[in-house]
Formats: structure tokens, C-alpha cells, sequence
């Protein structure tokens, strides 16, 4: 997986060293493709719909009549790529200290960036309606998390591929997502609410991502805040997305996609390649 337009070049030799490469979405095929002489083959994974567990709103201590959106991240994924502050500001912008909506921000491994998510509450200001969540959770209760929210939000300005949207969208979850990266094989202007963006010059105080003249988007926050402030008021428009979400994703992520894209590898006789077997 890889994050950005253009393949790393640290990973050349590497590619001299494999007969063909497999890679989650088209976004990093297109970065890596230009780079390599073996095959490349987009083998999407098969994703199952997250089973969730019977944790309620309230045992995540979750208003019950509020609008709920959920940005969550992994503090070692670059905060730079992941844009949570993105959110932030949307979500203030849509809603300011409206105490009938609230934002959780759910971290994992923060104590790798304490910095950065200080920074982050700072963003936040104090609000009453934006909660942080520093925890690891159990997969069960991670998608009973998502599924006890109304929207789930990712401004990032980019994904090799995008899982927790992925996992979003099959759990019928509408989805506010940057129109940009590796979400873009399995969104849509009918099945998630997109975000306009334009490309920036990369910078991330992490130095995670380092390679100079790279550009990643960087989303439209007052078109986020309008996508958040619309959602929150059209019970419809959200039960739509999400209906056309878990349809999609469902058909998307499907084992029998998973297996055709195996099929079509152009490597397959790999299997014969024993000590000894004919070249």
C-alpha cells in the first residue's frame, strides 16, 4: 500500500525482486506502475461486513437524541495525511457549540504523537460537542461504535486505500469522505457524500512522508460543514446513502471479486516453481 501519487524510490529494488505485484486500489497502481517491469495486478480486498457487538450509544456514553459523526484515525498513520483538524473545523463551521451535535474523534496509539493530538485538542478549542476517544477497542465493538453513530467523516488528504470507510459504508453508514485516493474505487457521488479538494504540496510535520514536490488534496472544509449541516437535517438523505453504501460496498468487497482477480494473474504458475521444476 502507498499513500501518495508517486512511488517511493526506495521501494525500486524491491520490485526487481518479485514476478508480479499485487495492490489494493487503482490509486496505487497508478503510482507504482510507471516504476515497475513485473506485472501489477488490483486484487481489492475481500472485506466482510464488521460484526458488530450489543454495545449501545449509551455504553459509549453517546447522547441519545444527538447527531453523531466519527472521524477515527491511527496517530502513527501521519495526523498531516489523516486530517482530523480538517474535521474539526468542519464540524464546528457546521454546527459551532450546538449541544445537539456532537463529534467524536477516536485515536489509536496517541502517546506516538502527543504533540500532534495536543495540537489537535487545541483545534478543537474546549467544545463541549467534540469528545476524544484514546482507546483500542475490540473489532465487535469498533463497528458497534460506527454503527451507533450517524455519520462517519474522513477528510483525508490521502488514502492507499481507506478502510474505515470501507467498513463505514458496509455497515450501511453514510460516509463523508475527500473525493481523492484509494477510496475513489468504491465511492461515489450516489453511494458517499464527497468532498471537493484541490492538490497541495505535501507537508507533514511527522515527517512520515518526506519526498519533496509530492502533492496530496487537501479538502474543501465550508463544502464538508455544508455536506455535515445537510445530513444532520435530511433523515432521508442519510438512510439513502447509506442504503446505496452497503449495497455497493457489498458488491465491491464480494469473495467472488477477490477470487477473479487472483484468476487473472498473469503469475499463477507460480505454484510449479519448485527446486528443480522447469523454468
Amino acid at each position: 500500500n502507498w499513500e501518495l501519487p508517486q512511488m517511493p524510490p526506495s521501494w525500486q529494488g524491491s520490485l526487481d525482486s518479485v514476478d508480479e505485484l499485487w495492490v489494493p486500489s487503482t490509486f496505487v497502481k497508478d503510482a507504482i506502475q510507471p516504476h515497475a517491469n513485473v506485472p501489477i495486478n488490483l486484487v481489492p480486498y475481500p472485506i466482510r461486513r464488521p460484526v458488530a457487538s450489543s454495545v449501545l450509544r449509551k455504553d459509549f456514553n453517546l447522547p441519545a437524541r444527538s447527531f453523531v459523526c466519527l472521524t477515527m484515525f491511527d496517530a502513527l498513520s501521519s495526523l498531516a495525511r489523516k486530517n482530523p483538524a480538517g474535521v474539526i473545523r468542519a464540524f464546528r463551521l457546521a454546527f459551532g457549540n450546538e449541544e445537539h451535535s456532537t463529534l467524536i474523534i477516536k485515536v489509536s496509539r496517541g502517546e506516538s504523537a502527543p504533540k500532534e493530538l495536543q495540537n489537535l485538542k487545541l483545534e478543537a478549542g474546549g467544545a463541549l460537542n467534540i469528545r476524544f476517544m484514546n482507546a483500542n477497542y475490540r473489532p465487535e465493538d469498533l463497528a458497534a461504535l460506527i454503527s451507533n453513530v450517524d455519520v462517519v467523516c474522513s477528510l483525508h488528504r490521502s488514502e492507499g486505500f481507506g478502510l474505515v470507510g470501507a467498513e463505514a459504508m458496509l455497515l450501511g453508514k453514510p460516509v463523508v469522505a475527500t473525493g481523492w485516493s484509494g477510496n475513489m474505487d468504491f465511492m461515489n457521488r450516489n453511494n458517499a457524500a464527497l468532498v471537493d479538494f484541490e492538490l497541495v504540496r505535501v507537508m507533514d510535520p511527522q515527517n512520515i512522508y518526506t519526498l519533496t514536490d509530492e502533492k496530496w488534496a487537501e479538502p474543501n472544509v465550508e463544502n464538508a460543514a455544508n455536506w455535515l449541516a445537510t445530513l444532520a437535517q435530511d433523515e432521508n438523505l442519510r438512510r439513502k446513502f447509506g442504503k446505496a453504501a452497503a449495497q455497493d460496498s457489498s458488491r465491491f468487497f464480494a469473495l467472488e471479486n477477490f477470487k477473479k482477480a487472483i484468476a487473472s494473474s498473469e503469475s499463477l504458475g507460480f505454484a510449479d516453481r519448485s527446486p528443480g521444476a522447469p523454468a
